[in-house]
């Protein structure tokens, strides 16, 4: 029986026995809510708060979970809109128990007026008194999480959807290819994130406006500073917001853009142009440096109105940023150049998002093909080759990006690990980071290094966005220099490979890897009591294990997102 909007500013449902959800595939943190709703063992005088940014499936677990439900007609599940008065929802809430309801589903909570300041009233009156279970989410998914950091409010149970690993991704999609992942942005909606200007209203929808309705209602918490809401006018706020998220997309799009140059990809094709005293791979031959950072950023939007971000202290945009990572937009990776020194280098700060890098240097490369920016002597080829290139290596700095993220989630089953904690047992067994060190004059690099605590064992890994096989990919893991600092630094290189969109292929030094094999290897393995790396590696080889899972729970049934997984374009 549904009851109407227009009499309580909400919308209700008691459910039926016949009740069915439309989705028959199930988020990896399914199984934890339906724990809190069903076993009687658990601490019980919790909220469970699904939080997390849009189409990441908040609504579809509530759903699921009633489907689920052995008494399933015992449940209610309420909507609220930004008319919604939340002294209404808990005196129908109190009405529905009273009538033997015992599972209310609270869908948008965070729109109606009253919930920051009385949210607990939930835990303390319906859970503790009247044994209920209550599962709430909304869209202004920070404005859940606030509440946790206030000491007056410890009883909720936090489930976060934001951060959709690649393997957990294809379980649902169907989707096998990592640079549709990427592409796609790991939300469950076709294309939502497919371009440039889809993701500027994304961000400004489902990060900036969430962020800044749950600053609006965060007086009184003590993790932030004073609420910034009341200090700074909306459109100032949401133009640092984009600024904070755009700038790693320049920082990128910019590095990409002077490797392609080092690189000598368009080397020999500068020479051309270039006179006898100019280098093959200097920038400065066909594009004004000097501008090229300028360039990315009005084309992100991020020297656009810049004179708003002038008035926002960097306190403030430190504030911000903090909330970027609570809503888990961003991580922020501890960086040791050595572990048993303890000696640390700059964090490793990435979007966790990938379709928001993606659409952001895809946009912003095609914008500096069509600027002024070339100088007169740059012709179209070398223009479109130096396009190309640049657009190739920032791709394969977000799937760098996305597998080290990946990684680190997996083993650190999503704590923030601070650098302190890194020597800490307590902070679990895993070191998850990227390695720069110059050595006897050279550079070298790990994209990926994953250090055992408890074993001592380091395994190392290069990230090429290739299907096919090079030679001198794996340099730098061959140099025995290298594996003698590692080994000194951190413990026995016990395992090394090369991810790539390849085939994996163990008869070399160092083995070609499928990264997208690895990924889901390691997410199937994690799943054990106890993990092996050793065996992860062992079963990346073997064909005839099977990388998803099979339990009834988990079961494939793939959804509307599209499956196309073809190799990135480029517009030129």
């Amino acid at each position: 029986m549904r009851i109407g909007t227009d009499e309580h500013n909400f919308d209700a449902e008691y459910i039926s026995k016949g009740f069915e959800c439309a989705y028959k595939q199930h988020r990896d943190c399914f199984k934890d809510v339906m724990s809190y709703l069903t076993d009687e063992s658990r601490e019980q005088y919790k909220v469970c708060a699904i939080y997390g940014l849009r189409r990441t499936g908040k609504t579809t677990i509530m759903e699921q979970c009633i489907e689920m439900l052995p008494d399933k007609e015992k449940a209610v599940f309420i909507t609220c809109n930004n008319t919604t008065n939340y002294w209404k929802i808990y005196d129908f809430i109190g009405e529905s128990i009273d009538k033997g309801y015992k599972y209310i589903f609270i869908d948008e909570i965070t729109y109606s007026d009253g919930f920051q300041e009385a949210g607990e009233s939930l835990a303390n009156v319906f859970v503790r008194h009247k044994n209920a279970r209550i599962v709430i989410t909304g869209t202004d998914s920070l404005g859940l999480a606030l509440p946790t950091y206030n000491l007056q409010y410890d009883r909720t149970l936090m489930i976060h959807t934001s951060y959709i690993p690649f393997a957990e991704y294809s379980r649902i999609t169907g989707i096998d290819s990592l640079d549709t992942y990427i592409e796609k942005g790991a939300v469950f909606e076709p294309d939502l994130l497919s371009d440039y200007y889809k993701t500027h209203r994304y961000v400004d929808t489902a990060i900036s406006d969430n962020l800044i309705n749950s600053l609006e209602r965060s007086e009184g918490i003590d993790r932030y500073p004073a609420a910034l809401s009341e200090i700074y006018e909306k459109y100032e706020l949401k133009n640092a917001i984009e600024r904070i998220i755009n700038k790693y997309s320049q920082d990128l799009t910019a590095k990409a853009i002077r490797k392609e140059f080092k690189a000598g990809i368009i080397g020999t094709e500068l020479t051309n142009i270039a006179t006898s005293r100019e280098k093959p791979d200097n920038i400065r031959v066909v594009l004004n440096y000097d501008k090229l950072n300028e360039n990315i950023a009005e084309a992100l939007g991020i020297i656009k109105n810049s004179e708003l971000s002038v008035r926002v202290t960097e306190e403030h945009k430190k504030a911000i940023y903090d909330f970027l990572k609570d809503m888990d937009v961003f991580v922020s990776l501890p960086v040791l150049k050595s572990y048993n020194d303890k000696e640390s280098g700059r964090n490793l700060e990435m979007i966790t998002q990938p379709a928001i890098y993606h659409a952001n240097i895809k946009h912003s490369i095609n914008a500096l093909r069509d600027s002024d920016n070339w100088l007169e002597n740059a012709t179209d080829q070398q223009k479109t080759r130096l396009i190309k290139g640049s657009y190739n290596v920032a791709y394969g700095n977000i799937m760098e990006n996305i597998i080290i993220s990946d990684v680190y989630h997996t083993l650190s089953d999503g704590n923030d690990v601070q650098i302190d904690d890194l020597f800490d047992s307590s902070s679990g067994r895993w070191y998850v980071s990227k390695l720069r060190q110059h050595i006897n004059g050279k550079d070298y690099e790990a994209d990926l290094i994953i250090y055992d605590k408890e074993r001592k064992e380091t395994y190392i890994f290069d990230v090429k966005h290739s299907s096919e096989y090079a030679p001198e990919q794996s340099l730098a893991l061959e140099d025995n220099g290298f594996n003698k600092y590692i080994e000194k630094n951190f413990g026995k290189v016990a395992g090394k490979g090369i991810l790539y969109n390849g085939v994996t292929l163990n008869e070399y030094d160092v083995p070609r890897i499928s990264a997208s094999r690895f990924l889901k290897v390691l997410y199937k393995e994690k799943k054990k009591e106890i993990i092996s790396f050793a065996d992860v590696m062992d079963h990346v080889y073997d064909h005839d294990y099977k990388e998803a899972f099979d339990d009834k729970e988990q079961g494939i049934k793939p959804s509307a997102v599209n499956k196309n997984d073809g190799s990135p374009g480029l517009s030129l």
